[in-house]
Formats: structure tokens, sequence, C-alpha cells
């Protein structure tokens, strides 16, 4: 490997949210060889690809069956392969949906920032009723019917933390922040 692509991946590794998949896909690796090397030495007529194969189908819980262990520790092996890759399958989707609702959460209070250009910024919100009307006639103009919307406020009607998802569906960026700041204005492009 290039020295290039090994310091990539050793600052993706200090990334404290990548360092757990990454991890855990090690060890997944690590158990796929692991499978595969015991399935080849113990199950009579199987290669090591056969163990590979076997290993992948165990792991993901797929299952065909045109491989399957016939000895004591053949057999073991792939229990224990089969309960490690159901619990990493688990993880890992837990994972992602971690990610997804933490992003959602940015979104809706108005942590992130908008990367899209040419968009329609309106700024503050004085009410959720006047800002949905204000959405319909800009609906209805042929000028501004396509263009995204970005909303920026520095507070919400009622005090609210969180756009509401009405509100959220209708707009495709949402900053919180005074719009009369560099950097509040930076985040909505």
């Amino acid at each position: 490997m290039s020295p290039i692509i090994l310091k990539r991946i050793q600052r993706l590794l200090h990334r404290r949210e990548l360092r757990y998949p990454f991890t855990l896909m090690a060890v997944l690796f690590g158990m796929i060889l692991i499978f595969a090397s015991v399935f080849s030495v113990f199950e009579e007529n199987a290669t090591f690809a056969d163990g590979l194969w076997t290993a992948y189908i165990t792991v993901t819980t797929i299952g065909y069956g045109d491989y399957s262990a016939d000895t004591l520790a053949g057999r073991g092996v792939t229990v224990l392969t089969s309960l490690f890759g159901i619990g990493c399958f688990a993880v890992f989707t837990g994972i992602i949906v971690e990610k997804a609702l933490q992003r959602r959460m940015r979104k809706m209070k108005g942590e992130g920032s908008y990367t899209g250009d040419g968009h329609l910024v309106i700024v503050n919100v004085p009410s959720y009723d006047q800002t949905q009307d204000l959405l319909k006639e800009l609906d209805l103009s042929p000028d501004f019917s396509d263009l995204s919307r970005v909303v920026v406020a520095s507070a919400l009607p009622d005090n609210d933390k969180e756009i509401p998802d009405m509100l959220a569906t209708e707009v495709d960026g949402f900053i919180m922040g005074l719009p009369s700041t560099v950097e509040t204005l930076k985040r909505a492009n």
C-alpha cells in the first residue's frame, strides 16, 4: 500500500466517530478469515475459497446451504460466526440509524449549513402560518416556484427549539442564527 493511502486511513481512524465501525469491520474480516481457515481444515474436500464463501454466507445470515459443516468443530465455528454476524449487522444498522437521526436533528434545530446555490433565503419566521402562506405564494410564482428555499431565523415562534415537521418538509434548509451576522449568512450560503 502506498504511504499516502496509509496516512489517509490513519487519519480516518483518529476520527472518533469512525474508530468503532472500522474496528468492528476489522474484527468481522478477521472472523471471516478464521472461519474460512477452520472450515477448510476440518471439513472434507473443502478449499479455503469454499471456507470464505461459507463464512460470508454465514456472517450475513443468508445461509444458502450449498456448503455446510459436517464436523463438530465446523458446526461450532458456524454457530459462533452466525451469532457474531447477527450482532455485527445489528451494530452497523444502529450506527447508520443514529447518524441519520443526528443529521435530521441538526437540520430541525438549524445547526447545519446549506451547500446549494441559486436559492432563495427567507429571513425570520414571524409565525408558522405566515411562513407557510409565503411559501404557497412562492409556489404560485413562475419566477420563484422552482427555487430552493432556506429559512434563516434567530428565533422561532412560541420559543420552539426546532422547526416543526410541517415547515421542514416545505423548505430545503433551516439555519438558526442571527440573520445580520456574516457567519449565519455563510451557513445559508
